[in-house]
């Protein structure tokens, strides 16, 4: 007999159905049987089964169980045997066939059918024989088919079908052969391990529509297979088995392989698999590169290679999925064993491990990171971290040297070489800065009571003429000024004492970032000459009459001034005319005392003039008037009164003999009245007390005891 093409409704046909038998006699009260009842018995209710004969033991025909209100099976306990089929069917109220615990052998053929309830099979371990089929179906309950692992001989047909929670075949370990094997529509069933030691399969194997089915491993002591039909199992990969490649190789039915997963796909990706799979070329044993590189190895198969995977140190390298590995900018942290495992839906290969060295590149660095020069000067750039460097830099600059030594402006780079190889850079800037052009040191114009030209660097003046002031400019940045006894200063004015004689020079300096200029220089020469009197000014508004000196031996001088003084004037160089000294020549004396006790004396005529008629409409100016509150002082500061300066700013400082500056003050507003206390230095001695605002200036002598 041919078997008809292989699809789902032609395998039902090819199951053979139950035979309907007939009572032929009627059924006695079970209540009543002392002893097996004879013909096919029909349990349908719960009370047929509790009132089953206890002592029947060998029943002598068919069994059927079937019944939606039947529970459990307990009062079957007695049966070992049964002389016909033995049918469960139609009974969701049961949920194990408990009650057929000392059943051994079943002649004719088993049947569990639309049982959704039933769980395990567990009672029936003591079964070891059923003469027909073996048919479990629609029982969506069963998880395995523990209880069967004693069934050694099934002659007939295995029938799985609609099972929807069966996971294993587990129990069936011992069946060697069959006649033809179903199994169908099983969702959860995964794999056949439990017909691993099945060898003979005469008419048909059906594996159709079992949606979690990957691998047919188990069926690989197959030595015989009539018909063979596996079809609609979406995840089932793995049916090159060398059984089945000896069936396809020379196939003694008809073949149906179709709508399984790649692997199974059909006949000839079956065929495909069976080839065997070698690896031909392994990868090289290892490889040493520096950060960065790129690797690149491979091997070189035979036989129907599907997958390839890469791993390194025994994980997946994600992406790495070919028969070459590539690796892109490698780092140290891809240092490791590399294999490649090669497989196809029935066999696997793994390379031979291919070593990779990813040595370190050096942390290069450069001392300083940055600097700036100023023209002219030389930088030193030290590189470290490695063992050879190469330097590039401004003006197709090269050197193997270092350190280096540098002029240029710019970027400058350097790449270090570790003894394995390995290199890496870093850079650095230089910046020059341009020497800034030196300052000018000159006096000024318009001082008050000022007796020198302005812009002049070259001065002579006489002993005891005030002082002199130097006004440092042209510098954007900042000043720095020297001069005779150690005196230094960062401001942009010099003033410079003349109470000793001799030549003073003063040198200032512009710095800008970190450049300086040349120096610029200014020359003060203070001479020795006699005493001399002067005008210092002279307000034909106010009539006042300012006198000064220079030269002399710097002992105070008095002045004298006929019908105006009385008698000698110590204590002041102002004087207010009468309207009656207009026009009139006036002797001016001035005298201080010398060495031998005696004066020295010398005088000037002056002829003061009354203000012309454009002279009249000139605003009158507050005389400044400034007064030392206790002279000479004791103690560390000296206080002062101010008047005359309202509304305009004033300047208030004192230095000592060497124009060095002791102390100052400025106020951008003076008041009517301004008290102020400055301190005076340390040292007993003259001290010089300079009031200034932008049209008067005044300087006292304080003696500091």
């Amino acid at each position: 007999m041919k078997l008809p093409l292989l699809r789902r409704g032609l395998i039902r046909t090819m199951t053979i159905p139950l035979l309907c038998l007939t009572l032929l006699t009627a059924l006695l009260p079970l209540s009543g049987w002392a002893q097996c009842p004879t013909g096919k018995i029909i349990l349908s209710t719960q009370a047929d089964v509790d009132a089953f004969p206890p002592g029947c033991v060998n029943l002598p025909g068919a069994l059927e169980i079937r019944g939606p209100f039947i529970s459990n099976l307990n009062s079957l306990s007695g049966i070992q045997s049964v002389n016909g089929n033995l049918d469960i069917r139609l009974s969701p109220g049961l949920t194990s066939v408990d009650g057929f615990n000392n059943l051994t052998t079943i002649t004719g053929s088993l049947t569990i059918d639309e049982c959704v309830r039933i769980e395990n099979l567990f009672a029936l371990s003591k079964l070891t024989s059923i003469g027909g089929n073996l048919r479990i179906s629609n029982c969506g309950s069963l998880l395995s088919l523990g209880g069967l692992n004693n069934l050694t001989n099934i002659p007939g047909n295995l029938t799985l079908f609609f099972n929807d929670d069966l996971e294993t075949l587990g129990a069936l370990n011992k069946v060697t052969q069959l006649t033809r094997v179903f199994i169908d529509n099983n969702p959860r069933l995964s794999n056949l391990e439990g017909l691993n030691n099945l060898t003979t399969v005469s008419q048909a194997l059906v594996i159709h529509t079992n949606g979690s089915l990957t691998s047919l491993t188990a069926l690989n002591k197959l030595t015989s297979i009539g018909h063979l039909a596996i079809f609609d199992n979406t995840r089932l990969s793995e049916c090159a088995i060398t059984a089945f490649c000896q069936y396809l190789a020379q196939p003694s039915g008809s073949v149906e392989i179709n709508n399984n997963a790649p692997g199974c796909s059909s006949i000839a990706d079956v065929q495909a698999d069976c080839n065997p799979l070698t690896i031909t070329t392994q990868p090289p044993s290892s490889s040493t590169v520096c950060p960065g590189a790129t690797v690149t190895v491979g091997v070189a198969t035979s036989g129907n290679v599907r997958t390839y995977q890469w791993y390194r140190n025994g994980q997946v390298i994600a992406g790495q999925t070919s028969s070459t590995l590539s690796l892109a900018n490698v780092q140290p942290w891809d240092t490791g064993a590399y294999v490649v495992v090669a497989s196809n839906s029935v066999s696997t290969l793994t390379s031979t491990t291919f070593n990779l060295m990813v040595n370190p590149n050096p942390s290069v660095s450069i001392s300083p990171s940055a600097t700036a020069i100023c023209q002219g000067q030389t930088a030193r750039f030290t590189a470290s971290g490695a063992d050879t460097y190469q330097w590039q830099g401004p003006d197709n600059f090269t050197s193997s040297t270092n350190p280096v030594t540098v002029t240029l402006p710019g970027t400058y780079t350097v790449t270090g070489t570790n003894d394995q190889g390995c290199s890496a850079s870093a850079s650095t800037t230089l910046i020059v800065n341009p020497i800034p052009n030196p300052p000018t040191v000159k006096t000024p114009s318009g001082q008050p009571g000022q007796l020198y030209p302005a812009g002049q660097s070259t001065l002579t003046v006489p002993q005891y003429s005030g002082t002199v002031t130097l006004l440092i400019e042209g510098c954007p940045g900042a000043i720095s000024w020297t001069g005779p006894d150690g005196t230094t200063g960062l401001g942009t004015t010099i003033t410079v004492p003349t109470i000793q004689t001799g030549t003073l020079v003063y040198q200032a300096t512009c710095q800008v970032s970190s450049c300086v200029s040349e120096p610029a220089f200014a020359t003060i020469i203070v001479q020795a000459q006699p005493l001399k009197l002067l005008v210092e000014s002279y307000d034909c508004a106010s009539r006042q009459l300012t006198l000064r000196s220079t030269g002399g031996n710097g002992q105070p001088v008095e002045y004298h001034i006929n019908s105006v003084t009385n008698g000698w004037e110590s204590m002041s160089n102002r004087f207010v005319l009468e309207s009656k000294h207009l026009g009139r020549a006036l002797k001016l004396r001035a005298r201080q005392r010398n060495t031998s006790g005696g004066w020295n004396e010398t005088d000037l005529s002056f002829t003061p003039k009354a203000c012309g008629a454009r002279q009249g409409v000139v605003e009158a100016v507050d005389e400044l008037q400034v007064v030392v509150l206790g002279n000479p002082v004791v103690g560390e500061s000296v206080e002062v009164d101010v008047r005359g300066a309202q509304g305009q700013p004033l300047n208030l400082q004192v230095v000592d003999q060497r124009g060095r500056l002791v102390d100052g003050l400025i106020r951008p507003v003076a008041q009517a009245v301004e008290v102020v206390r400055l301190r005076v230095g340390e040292a007993a001695g003259l001290y010089l007390l300079q009031v200034a605002t932008p049209t008067q200036r005044q300087t006292l002598k304080i003696q500091k005891q």
